[in-house]
């Protein structure tokens, strides 16, 4: 059964579940983007990055995540959205090599309302605060 323990975001925002908006691997690593807006503000995302290689990336839906592991989830906080989970079917299903080659990896794990994430990494993320009105008009939106 998994666990999940809520990783602290040290932000000037309130710890909050956002949409999932883009993900890219770039020279310095992975980073994923998690939209959101706080009352009457601009639009404004939270920037996941995972310095060095990454193990394992997929994004999940509600659907899929509860049908992995059968039993209580414990640990889920209302409200949060960032995780390091112990325990799980995923981190289970990984062959002992990525486990020997990455130095023990973790499992980190980010729900939003559209879409969640699950990423395996032998170092932890990084969250920084930015504004998404660039990545927006990149998109032509």
């Amino acid at each position: 059964m998994p666990t999940f323990t809520p990783i602290p975001i040290n932000l000037p925002i309130r710890d909050i579940a956002g949409d999932l908006v883009d993900v890219s691997w770039q020279q310095r690593g992975f980073v994923a983007l998690f939209s959101f807006r706080d009352k009457n503000a601009e639009p404004q995302a939270i920037r996941i990055t995972f310095a060095g290689k990454i193990i394992i990336m997929r994004v999940i839906d509600e659907m899929t995540y509860s049908l992995e592991d059968v039993g209580k989830d414990t640990g889920i906080v209302p409200g949060r959205f960032a995780y390091e989970v112990t325990d799980s079917l995923f981190l289970r299903s990984l062959t002992e090599a990525p486990k020997i080659m990455y130095s023990n990896p973790k499992q980190y794990t980010f729900l939003g309302h559209n879409y969640g994430l699950d990423i395996i990494a032998s170092n932890p993320p990084h969250f920084e605060l930015i504004d998404l009105r660039p990545w927006l008009h990149s998109m032509g939106l």
